[in-house]
């Protein structure tokens, strides 16, 4: 079973998947790609795992919160996972490059590659991609948009 809830916050409004244990998904309102839900999913605001992830993500966006601590399941091949376990360990108010994370899975060759497996991170800001800049120090593409990707730098840099 797949299930699904929104909520509101101050980055605009925010899906969320689960298995009904774990967390499986957040997208944004116009995300790249675009969330489609389909029909055979159950929206449910009930579910534990909902509002875990919606307490624990408005006190992150009030700069109450660093770390999240959801359970997570998340789909992927296998490179793809080892780009988004990288992610994960990139501290609070912290940037990494591109090709440091290409570096830090053993592929320094794949940038591109690497750059791909962050765009389709299926857990956004708990897994986060925001935290990936280009080499040069300028803020490149962020599926949720590149406003909200200089938002959520801004907040963790105190801003």
């Amino acid at each position: 079973m797949q299930y699904f809830s929104s909520f509101h916050s101050s980055l605009g409004r925010i899906f969320c998947l689960s298995d009904g244990i774990s967390l499986t998904g957040v997208y944004f309102k116009n995300h790249k790609p675009c969330l489609i839900i389909d029909k055979s999913w159950i929206r449910d605001q009930r579910l534990t795992i909902f509002d875990v992830t919606k307490t624990q993500f408005l006190s992150f966006l009030n700069a109450k919160r660093k770390k999240f601590e959801i359970p997570l399941t998340y789909a992927g091949t296998k490179f793809e996972r080892s780009v988004w376990e990288a992610l994960s360990k990139i501290p609070y108010g912290q940037t990494v490059s591109y090709t440091e994370i290409a570096e830090e899975i053993g592929n320094a060759d794949g940038v591109r590659a690497v750059g791909r497996a962050i765009s389709r991170n299926p857990i956004s800001v708990v897994i986060p991609c925001h935290r990936v800049i280009s080499k040069n120090g300028s803020i490149s593409g962020y599926a949720g948009g590149i406003e909200r990707k200089l938002r959520l730098l801004k907040l963790e840099k105190g801003f």
